[in-house]
């Protein structure tokens, strides 16, 4: 399907990955968009998995779940019941199919419908076809069934051969903020602190650049499009998923984009208990190095692998503190700029220092109290030798943490 259209009252936009009704507007990944154009596409026809599999991730090897995920993604979107879909309905092991009416945006009817609508409308005006046009007929069907399968035959070998040839190398990656699909804004925090972990994970491979988390921070809930981030940010790859926790359980599904080809290489979605949310980190940056085919020495490999376990209280309170800190580089646009960046830097502090009481064995509470201090309106002579101390405990604690050696330095 071309251009924006409609399913219902939402409007949706693929060039922009968004889904709007009523001036609200929500972007989606550029493959959730790519299933529903397809489910678009054939409206009111049930779309088996495989098909759909085939049409969004062709190159790509993924599970069932990345799609599941996909569709409850719209759903959620939509705000769609899956036991009473209005929308989206599932066909239990068959697949899935739009139960609405699709509409382009400009009110012209699609050209397949329309097409349709034309062949059903000279139907009856049709004369009955001889036999000597019967035999013609059947000749020139055979020709266009031999040609397509050879056409076919040759295209699968094509696509073998480039995915023979392995994913693209990638030197520079983004990974955009995670979204919170817990539809709970107090849990924000723990969707950026993941995006955070996951940015520092990546940063220690010396041979991929990743850009940090203040710049990439600025696109979240961004309408912009992928190449439009990539132009901006200098990169070549895009991470970007979401979060989603439910109690004592968290799913994180992510997504690697080579932007250059606006080819998706890379798809998982993993599901653990909330107290192996750092084996789970690990997991996801080994994962994605492995696909962007990085070079790692074989003290990165170890590093990117491991992980020490963390007083989950203590790590609840090290992600509070980063939404904090956030929040307070945000106050330049609220109105009361100075006065909101202080009381975030304030609570900024009281969530590291937490961190530091529940687990003081946990490097990245002290750095980042350093990191409140160094943002705060305070003249460094107030804080810098309480600082050094801190940060040469984080170096002591893991010798490895490069935020801890970029605060020395800063020091």
């Amino acid at each position: 399907m071309n251009g924006d259209f409609r399913v219902g009252p939402w409007l949706v936009q693929p060039s922009l990955n968004t889904i709007s009704q009523n001036g609200t507007s929500n972007r989606v990944e550029p493959k959730i968009m790519e299933v529903l154009v397809c489910l678009a596409e054939h409206t009111g026809e049930v779309v088996p998995k495989e098909k759909l599999l085939q049409a969004v991730w062709p190159d790509t090897f993924v599970c069932d779940d990345v799609l599941k995920r996909s569709v409850s993604e719209l759903r959620h979107v939509f705000g769609d019941d899956a036991h009473e879909s209005r929308l989206i309905e599932t066909i239990p092991k068959r697949g899935y199919r739009l139960v609405v009416d699709v509409k382009p945006a400009n009110g012209k009817t699609p050209a397949h419908l329309a097409t349709a609508q034309a062949i059903e409308e000279e139907l009856p005006q049709v004369r009955p076809i001889n036999r000597q046009w019967r035999v013609g007929l059947l000749a020139l069907g055979i020709a266009v069934l031999v040609g397509g399968f050879l056409l076919a035959f040759n295209v699968g070998i094509r696509a073998r051969l480039v995915t023979a040839s392995g994913p693209p190398l990638i030197h520079s990656l983004a990974v955009l903020p995670l979204q919170n699909l817990s539809g709970d804004p107090s849990q924000d925090y723990f969707a950026d602190g993941m995006t955070e972990e996951l940015i520092t994970q990546l940063s220690r491979l010396s041979s991929l650049r990743v850009i940090s988390r203040t710049s990439v921070m600025r696109y979240k809930s961004s309408n912009k499009s992928l190449p439009e981030i990539a132009r901006e940010l200098g990169v070549e790859g895009i991470i970007e998923g979401s979060v989603l926790r439910a109690g004592e359980r968290v799913r994180i599904t992510a997504q690697l984009i080579y932007v250059p080809q606006d080819k998706n290489i890379w798809a998982q979605s993993y599901e653990r208990d909330l107290q192996d949310v750092l084996a789970l980190q690990s997991t996801l940056a080994t994962t994605i190095a492995d696909a962007i085919r990085v070079q790692m020495t074989p003290g990165e490999k170890a590093q990117i692998g491991s992980f020490r376990p963390v007083n989950l209280k203590a790590h609840e309170a090290y992600l509070q503190g980063l939404y904090h800190l956030q929040q307070a580089q945000d106050a330049k646009y609220k109105r009361d700029k100075q006065k909101f960046s202080e009381e975030e830097i304030e609570r900024t502090i009281g969530s590291f220092q937490l961190a530091i009481k529940l687990d003081p064995n946990y490097a990245p509470p002290y750095v980042g109290v350093w990191e409140a201090w160094d943002r705060s309106p305070l003249p460094p002579k107030d804080w810098a030798p309480r600082a050094r101390p801190m940060v040469l405990t984080a170096l002591r604690l893991d010798d490895t943490f490069a935020e801890a050696h970029r605060a020395m330095a800063n020091i």
